[in-house]
Formats: C-alpha cells, structure tokens, sequence
C-alpha cells in the first residue's frame, strides 16, 4: 500500500502561545471503479438521488477511514509532517500546518516502535 494523505491540520495560535482557531482539510476522496459503478446505477440530479449517491460515497469513505484504524498498527502508522510555521514578533508560534499521512511503518532498530 502506498502513502495516503489523509489531510493537513491548520493551528493559529495568538501572542500568548494560546490556541485560537484549528481548521483541517481533508484530502479529496478518490471513489475506486467499484464505486464509480455503484454510482453510475443512480443516475439523476433529484434531490433524493443525489442524497442516495452521497450516502454511497460517505459509506466508501468512512469504511476507508475505518480500514485505517483497524490497520495492523506495527506495520503501518498514522504520520504526521510539520508543512510550514510561522512565528509572533515575540517569537512565539503564530501559526503551524501538519499533514497527516497513513503509511506503512519505516523499519525500526530493534524492532521498537
């Protein structure tokens, strides 16, 4: 399995170094040809159809995320990357994005994790 980004996390912080406001972005969701099918036998652009397809995509969706958790934690590991930060005059943070990643696990000494 390769990487999947699964979002970036937005933290601003005021001058005091307290949180203030968090945003995350999820990365788009991609539906597989399953799915895509699935989609294609409800066409229509009614309101209870395009309900019935976001209930579809959602389901995909959740059961992706859920398949994350249920991962086998020793080989694989929800990562996350520091993108960019910005300091205060005063040089406390301003404000930080992290990317979060579900990959599989770089290969530990001594098999510790």
């Amino acid at each position: 399995m390769k990487d999947k980004e699964l979002g970036v996390v937005t933290i601003n912080y005021n001058k005091e170094g307290i949180i203030v406001t968090g945003d995350l972005k999820v990365s788009p969701f991609v539906p597989d040809k399953e799915l895509v099918s699935k989609l294609a036998q409800i066409p229509g652009v009614e309101p209870e159809v395009i309900n019935k397809q976001a209930q579809l995509i959602f389901s995909a969706w959740f059961a992706m995320i859920t398949g994350f958790e249920l991962a086998d934690m020793f080989e694989y590991e929800i990562a996350s990357e520091v993108v960019h930060c910005e300091k205060h005059e005063n040089g406390k943070v301003k404000q930080c994005q992290l990317k979060f990643i579900f990959r599989k696990r770089i290969e530990q000494v001594n098999n510790v994790y």
